[in-house]
């Protein structure tokens, strides 16, 4: 588990570098900027390109992540299997602009109502879809090769740094919203072109076509793992962005707006899944290819207590601070709204956190086909939850239902690897983080509220973080985390001996 610590942590710091751009453009620049229908706008134009991009790859954002180690023995190997994912992508994507091209008026009758901002724009959703698909299919290579650093860099530093450039400029009024759409995509080009240039320059992405290759005896099995694994990451993706998607058509732009506010807020949580995520798939995927069902376990568990203890920590401090956040928020008293959007989705992300790494167990497993499975209802019930809720509640209902989803997929795939691999991902050490969570969030409670939301923010994050702190360290939950600490002030004390 140490170099993956080595390389989730140097990922953490990237990823929290550019939360703190992003929290800056969200919460600030955003508002400030443009109207809610507007924010609305923005944040569907780059869910659906995801969402899309997944639909349309065919499986080759996802079968490196599979199957990479099984060409990962010579050049020649490589080669042709990159040339494979690409053209696999790029045939998938062709057929989605024909479908589009079916289909245009039908999106537009849906949503020329509630979000006729939405119908002008079109165009950008099919352009950015592409540019998505090149990125995550360069992304997926560049993790397998255990490039995750610079997979890292790219999705969270440098696109967040783009866009923060691009909503100053809007701010400033130097250019319009359509010329920041633009950048939007101009913004992921250059993202995408990062992450190209550097494989190449570390020699690790170089294209031979070679036909025979589809006579490989794993090529039937990718076509088929792909075939599956399209659906559960479409359906996935969709469950991650259907809220704002019939949120659109339900009440229009305007919530969607808010709502991307408020989950960006919740989403602050996440960061540290994604960073261990990105650099653990390629150890896990090996495991599985091998059957080293002792690293797996160790993985598994160590995954889901190190990101307990982050992901609860940051749950907590932001709940704590939740008011005083919309407080200093332009136009706060507006996105105030989604106050229990966060509550609901931050607590969903954590949930997901602490069963560890049961998503990259099983999709990189022989059990894949579960995981479609478990998606694909989850994405039928979540449509039906939404129409539900959303009526009844706005968009504290979207959020309610896309929690509920979030759950329901991870109790389902703690249960396989139960039972399939014998694991569970909770240990003694899960009680200690979830009792010192409990007594810090108490103490901290005591603390009176204080009238400038800065301050109040700043005491009682750092009485938190002392508290927090000081029981993890002294309980001795994590090895890993103490380990961490005590090697920084091993290096801090000879620096300064």
């Amino acid at each position: 588990m140490g170099i993956v610590i080595r390389h989730s942590a140097r990922n953490l710091i990237l990823t929290y570098t550019g939360f703190l751009i992003g929290f800056v453009s969200t919460l600030w620049l955003y508002p400030l900027a443009m109207t809610k229908e507007q924010i609305g706008l923005v944040r569907l134009l780059i869910n659906v390109s995801w969402l899309l991009s997944a639909m349309v790859s065919l499986g080759a954002i996802s079968i490196p992540n599979r199957f990479f180690p099984y060409f990962s023995g010579s050049v020649k190997q490589r080669k042709e299997f990159t040339s494979f994912v690409l053209v696999l992508g790029l045939i998938g994507y062709l057929i989605f602009l024909i479908l589009a091209s079916i289909l245009r008026e039908t999106i537009v009758n849906i949503y020329r109502l509630k979000a006729p901002l939405l119908a002008d724009y079109l165009p950008f959703f099919l352009i950015l879809t592409f540019v998505v698909l090149a990125y995550s299919i360069i992304d997926a290579l560049a993790v397998v090769q255990h490039e995750s650093n610079a997979a890292t860099f790219a999705k969270e530093l440098l696109i967040r740094t783009l866009l923060a450039l691009a909503l100053v400029a809007l701010a400033m009024k130097v250019m319009s919203f359509k010329m920041f759409v633009i950048c939007t995509v101009v913004a992921y080009v250059s993202q995408f072109l990062f992450l190209f240039v550097y494989l190449i320059r570390k020699r690790k992405f170089a294209l031979t076509f070679n036909v025979s290759f589809i006579r490989n005896e794993k090529f039937g099995e990718m076509l088929t793992y792909g075939g599956f694994v399209v659906l559960g990451s479409a359906t996935g993706f969709l469950m991650s962005s259907l809220d704002g998607l019939m949120l659109s058509a339900y009440e229009g732009l305007g919530s969607t707006g808010i709502y991307t506010v408020a989950y960006f807020i919740a989403t602050i949580v996440d960061g540290p899944r994604r960073s261990l995520s990105q650099a653990i798939i390629p150890h896990i995927s090996k495991a599985n290819k091998e059957n080293d069902f002792t690293l797996l376990k160790s993985l598994y568990q160590k995954s889901s207590l190190n990101q307990l203890i982050t992901g609860g920590g940051l749950f907590l401090l932001i709940w704590l601070n939740i008011d005083s956040i919309f407080r200093i928020i332009p136009h706060g008293e507006i996105y105030a709204s989604g106050k229990w959007v966060v509550f609901y989705i931050g607590l969903a992300k954590l949930f997901d956190m602490a069963t560890g790494a049961n998503a990259e167990i099983v999709t990189t497993s022989r059990y894949y086909k579960l995981d479609l499975f478990f998606f694909v209802g989850m994405g039928l019930l979540g449509i039906l939850w939404n129409i539900l809720l959303i009526p009844r509640y706005g968009i504290m209902g979207a959020a309610m239902a896309t929690a509920i989803s979030i759950f329901l997929v991870n109790i389902l795939r703690t249960v396989v690897v139960l039972l399939y691999f014998k694991m569970l991902p909770f240990t003694f050490s899960t009680v200690k983080v979830v009792a010192v969570g409990l007594i810090s969030i108490v103490t901290c409670n005591l603390v009176p509220v204080i009238s400038s939301p800065f301050f109040d923010i700043a005491l009682k994050s750092f009485v938190f973080v002392g508290v927090f702190g000081t029981l993890l360290i002294s309980s001795q939950a994590s090895e890993d985390i103490n380990g961490l600490l005590k090697k920084l002030l091993g290096k801090y004390i000879s620096l300064n001996g």
